[in-house]
């Protein structure tokens, strides 16, 4: 089976599914498959499992423990024995910052203690995504653009300068989804060889952007995408690893593909894309619709808002 370029976000929900079922605790367990079963299948299906080290940091009392804690979930996930082979990430949980659920406090306490995390317990995963904080709805800590680019200049800059065994690891994120974001994130990328210092880039604001992509004269991933490649170019790779921050429907794969071989054919350059759930995720918790083929194999909206839920398919 080839692996594709899916991660799937809050991983340690579905351990938690897998884990009662097959101790017996939940449905009805009668020896279905193994636990290496279980691995091979994940680790040849998807790119990697992630979980947001900040989503449990709004309105702590105490934090003296939660990094121990936040390690201890990966470390048990792990001694599972479902995800042998499977990369483990992290994300920041800069987006708690950017949308106003962390106060002032909260978010400078995050920011020192997410890096902290990073180096002290580094074996704990493979990847992790450095801390972006874009300004979004009800965030609270800018006054000024000047203040988005020296706090995400700062951010960006600590991550760079992470002992090598972790930087290595870090996925830097690029912005662009307004103009002056496109200004700061790009002033950041071309400082200082912040660009070459990474391995893994990414972007994110296109879960934000999916009511407005079909209004632009482009598809709206080569915005972020030229300048990476541009700046791949200029370091002598002929690579990038790309990570989109959701993006995960038919016609988001289907492109992902075709930028693939595009790149390959014409410029031999080797584009390895990924992409997360958190898309989906939006589209079942929020819009409360499926995908699922009906009865002559076509995929349907499938809605499962409770005034659908009496209603046959």
């Amino acid at each position: 089976m080839i692996r594709s370029g899916y991660v799937l976000a809050g991983f340690e929900t579905l351990a938690t599914i897998m884990d009662l079922f097959m101790t017996g605790k939940r449905g009805r367990w009668n020896d279905n498959f193994t636990r290496a079963d279980i691995s091979r299948f994940l680790s040849s299906t998807c790119s990697g499992f992630l979980h947001s080290y900040g989503q449990n940091f709004p309105n702590k009392k105490k934090y003296d423990k939660y990094s121990q804690s936040e390690a201890n979930m990966f470390t048990k996930c792990r001694d599972m024995q479902i995800f042998d082979n499977c990369n483990f990430i992290v994300d920041s949980g800069g987006f708690q910052i950017s949308t106003g659920k962390l106060t002032r406090r909260e978010s400078d306490l995050l920011c020192s203690m997410y890096y902290e995390f990073l180096e002290e317990h580094s074996a704990v995963y493979d990847r992790a995504f450095i801390l972006d904080i874009p300004p979004g709805p009800g965030c609270e800590i800018f006054h000024s653009f000047d203040d988005v680019y020296k706090q995400n200049f700062d951010s960006y800059n600590t991550a760079k300068n992470l002992p090598d065994d972790v930087r290595k690891k870090i996925i830097y994120v690029h912005h662009f989804r307004t103009p002056k974001l496109w200004e700061i994130y790009t002033k950041i990328l071309r400082e200082d060889n912040m660009f070459s210092s990474f391995e893994y880039h990414g972007t994110g604001g296109i879960v934000a952007n999916m009511s407005s992509d079909m209004s632009i004269p482009c598809i709206i991933y080569v915005l972020p995408l030229i300048p990476l490649i541009n700046e791949a170019k200029k370091c002598g790779r002929d690579y990038l690893n790309f990570h989109i921050l959701g993006g995960a429907n038919f016609r988001d794969v289907l492109f992902y593909e075709l930028f693939k071989i595009t790149l390959k054919r014409k410029h031999n350059f080797d584009l390895n894309i990924t992409y997360d759930s958190s898309g989906p995720y939006k589209q079942v918790m929020h819009a409360r619709f499926l995908h699922a083929k009906d009865n002559v194999g076509n995929i349907q909206k499938m809605g499962i808002k409770p005034k659908h839920m009496d209603q046959r398919f």
